[in-house]
């Protein structure tokens, strides 16, 4: 019988995917107009649709090394240092509920769990070192350390204006609009680009795969670039890095590409992530990502939606195959509310093991840079022996970036 609901649950994803990617490309766009760095002195609205969401301006300015259009940059010394700070705190109350049969009928044990956390500062710090060459940076304060996160420097201009671009470090990967990053809901989404499973994982729903989410980190180099040809512009990555062995001297081994097409507001994005995972060289395991995704604005409704498929080699047995995605719908209530709601599900094929989940989010801007949100989330976790999981919990939040 699972088999059948899940040919219809991904008979229906398709359909709806397809109805996206049909919608014309000619269609109103929502987002909001452009805003970023504090030495332009813009607002929050110019860079972001809703704040951290990107707009298509954000998007540019972002891969053209948090410059202006026509700016080639400044030395580092010839313009004001700023930081940026995003801070956050987190309730949930979560019900949980296990279903078992124990060979006497079905047994359910249930557990309610709360917690309010305080949350991570973000300190970041982005912009040019000097003319054509760009950085980013970002450490993470925690209760007990300070650690460096993100950091990267490009080089900028290779071809003239961003056409093409060298970065090298450390850099977060994802399609400009669709990031774990940068998401609007407090869960996570199910999507798995990376090697890894079971629930509870951190950054997913409650009950969520540990690999999940539409972000992943690269060690490593990456050639990126944009082109503008009038009414539509297309940007683009490629780049390779450490990959997921553990214990190997030969670390090289991950590539990744991806390309975005943005035409009048509505854009299509390509997705390909070579991994090799494993505890050691002696067993290690191909993991390959691929995945497409559109988002979509009309009369002043966002929609993103995402299917991608996983593959992971094992040692012994048939290959681990998992499909993924989301559908999320994004729209203002009033001028400073939105409303977000979206189904996500990650299976993997030939085994009972399936994950979906459903959110709902309640978000109020404040200020362009302060929000405060409610969120309802429902998940369903099977595992491989077919032990049901089920939790619904409500989520609050305030972040604010300064």
């Amino acid at each position: 019988m699972r088999s059948i609901s899940i040919r219809k649950e991904k008979f229906v994803f398709l359909i709806v995917l397809f109805f996206l990617l049909s919608i014309p490309l000619g269609s109103n766009e929502a987002s909001a107009v452009p805003a970023f760095a504090k030495q332009y002195e813009a607002e929050c609205t110019l860079c972001h649709t809703a704040f951290p969401k990107l707009n298509d301006f954000g998007t540019k300015f972002r891969i053209n090394g948090y410059r202006m259009e026509g700016d080639t940059g400044k030395y580092i010394w010839e313009q004001p240092q700023t930081l940026g700070f995003v801070g956050s705190a987190v309730y949930e109350n979560v019900d949980k509920e296990m279903e078992m049969d124990m060979g006497m009928g079905p047994v359910a044990s249930k557990s309610k769990d709360s917690s309010f956390d305080a949350g991570s500062l973000l300190i970041y710090s982005a912009g040019t070192l000097a003319p054509r060459v760009s950085y980013f940076a970002h450490m993470v304060a925690g209760d007990d350390e300070t650690t460096l996160g993100l950091y990267n420097m490009s080089f900028m201009d290779i071809v003239a204006d961003a056409g093409l671009n060298v970065k090298l470090g450390v850099m977060s990967v994802d399609l400009p609009f669709l990031s774990s990053t940068r998401r609007l809901t407090i869960n996570n989404y199910l999507i798995q680009l990376g090697a890894g499973g079971g629930h509870g994982g951190h950054g997913g729903g409650v009950y969520a795969c540990s690999a999940c989410g539409a972000s992943f980190t690269n060690s490593g180099a990456e050639v990126n670039g944009v082109r503008d040809y009038g009414e539509y512009s297309i940007q683009y990555a490629i780049g390779a890095g450490n990959d997921s062995v553990h214990e190997a001297d030969d670390n090289v081994g991950a590539f990744y590409g991806w390309a975005y097409l943005n035409w009048q507001g509505q854009s299509l994005g390509l997705m390909y992530k070579h991994d090799r995972t494993g505890d050691n060289e002696a067993e290690r395991q191909n993991a390959d990502a691929s995945g497409i995704s559109v988002d979509l604005n009309f009369a002043g409704l966002n929609l993103v939606g995402s299917y991608n498929l996983f593959t992971q080699g094992q040692v012994a047995g048939s290959d681990l195959e998992v499909t993924s995605g989301a559908i999320e719908a994004i729209y203002p209530l009033v001028e400073n509310i939105l409303g977000v709601v979206r189904y996500d599900f990650n299976d993997v094929q030939d085994s009972d093991k399936e994950t979906t989940q459903i959110v709902a989010s309640l978000i109020w801007y404040l200020q362009p840079n302060v929000k405060v949100q409610v969120e309802y989330a429902q998940s369903k976790y099977t595992n491989a022996s077919g032990t049901d999981f089920d939790s619904s919990g409500v989520f609050a939040a305030a972040t604010a970036g300064f």
